[in-house]
């Protein structure tokens, strides 16, 4: 096959096409070979320069330029016979002409349609001038004919590479939006399983330390870990809903977000994380990625500071500006308490959150003690 491949792409350079056809052009050189006989009075020579200026027709798919270069030198050598110019000689003489024009770029084809219409009016110049007018509109409309078809086919060409690149960008795109699906889905999980890990590590551990004096105690943790293991589940029982039916119309879509601040902070609070939350402007209506973002960096920041400050306590806030929605987690640990910047997941995928809404994320420990979390999300794309 590659064999094949390099044969045609060179008969392509060299304007040589392939034998597609051929019947039919044998069967038209055919013809204009026993008419250009029959109109050359039977005679060995006027026969034989009939045969050579129409036989090379039948090679115009093949070798055009070589046959319309054979049929014009047959002609001129008629000219110079002294013999008459035939109407089949002239016909196959525009019909290779079409090819070569159809094959060859201009540097070839307009050459050759300048000595074609010149070789007309040398043979006809002494016959009147509309005769010689209608034979050069003949080799134009040939020229032109094949110049069309030779557009027609680069246009062809073109298109389909135009729709082979779309097709690929398009393929391009469709892997580019799984990857991005990917990694969200992937942050919901690191969410979900973190946060609720982390809640029942932190009751379990409170759970044995009192399990012994206090029963009821235990108990209230026993059932923490139990309201926070049911969420979990419930939140991804929502997820895989949502990546076997690909839409919401179930009832199945994630239904966290600022909506629900209330009762993330009440489980918090039955931790043992003392936090408080304070909420300016209107957080209704926000986009679902934003609000849904909002939350998870809300919950992130608590658990690290659940897991990492045990102790401290916790100011959640949240924003709404005119262009942007700013949530701020603060906590007064003591320094050291709070994981560095590069510390864990839970930093990182806040800041990959924020990032894809092309925000701006900051971390770090605060002068006096504790640690801040501030993540600020524009309400309007960025240009």
């Amino acid at each position: 096959m590659p064999l094949l491949d390099y044969r045609q792409g060179s008969m392509r350079r060299f304007g040589i096409r392939a034998l597609s056809g051929s019947a039919p052009d044998v069967a038209l050189a055919a013809l204009l070979t026993a008419l250009n006989v029959l109109s050359s009075g039977w005679q060995a020579t006027p026969v034989a320069v009939a045969i050579v200026e129409a036989a090379p027709v039948a090679l115009r798919r093949r070798t055009p330029l070589a046959a319309l270069v054979a049929t014009a030198i047959a002609a001129l050598v008629g000219v110079v016979l002294g013999l008459r110019p035939s109407a089949p000689g002239f016909v196959a003489i525009l019909v290779l002409l079409a090819a070569v024009t159809s094959v060859h770029r201009l540097r070839v084809s307009i050459p050759a349609g300048v000595l074609v219409g010149a070789g007309a009016i040398i043979v006809l110049r002494e016959q009147d001038v509309v005769a010689v007018g209608f034979e050069l509109a003949l080799v134009i409309a040939a020229w032109i004919l094949g110049f069309n078809a030779r557009t027609r086919r680069s246009l062809t060409a073109a298109l389909a590479d135009l729709a082979s690149s779309a097709e690929h960008a398009r393929q391009e795109e469709a892997s580019r939006a799984a990857t991005e699906e990917r990694a969200r889905l992937a942050r919901e999980v690191h969410d979900i399983v973190a946060h609720s890990l982390s809640v029942i590590v932190v009751q379990a551990g409170a759970g044995r330390m009192v399990a012994a004096a206090g029963p009821d105690e235990a108990r209230e943790a026993l059932a923490s870990i139990e309201r926070t293991g049911r969420e979990a589940l419930g939140e991804i029982r929502r997820l895989v809903g949502v990546l076997r039916s690909g839409a919401d119309r179930d009832g199945r879509e994630p239904v966290s977000g600022l909506g629900r601040l209330e009762l993330l902070l009440e489980r918090f609070r039955a931790s043992g994380l003392e936090v408080h939350a304070q909420a300016d402007g209107a957080l209704g209506g926000l986009p679902t990625t934003i609000d849904l973002s909002a939350y998870r960096i809300v919950q992130e920041a608590l658990t690290n500071c659940l897991r990492h400050a045990k102790g401290a306590r916790a100011q959640v806030k949240v924003v709404r500006e005119e262009r942007a929605l700013l949530v701020e987690v603060t906590n007064d640990a003591l320094p050291g308490a709070t994981p560095s910047l590069g510390g864990g997941h839970g930093l990182p995928g806040m800041r990959e959150r924020v990032a894809v809404h092309r925000g701006d994320f900051e971390a770090g420990p605060l002068p006096g003690g504790g640690w801040r979390v501030l993540a600020r999300l524009p309400l309007e794309p960025t240009k």
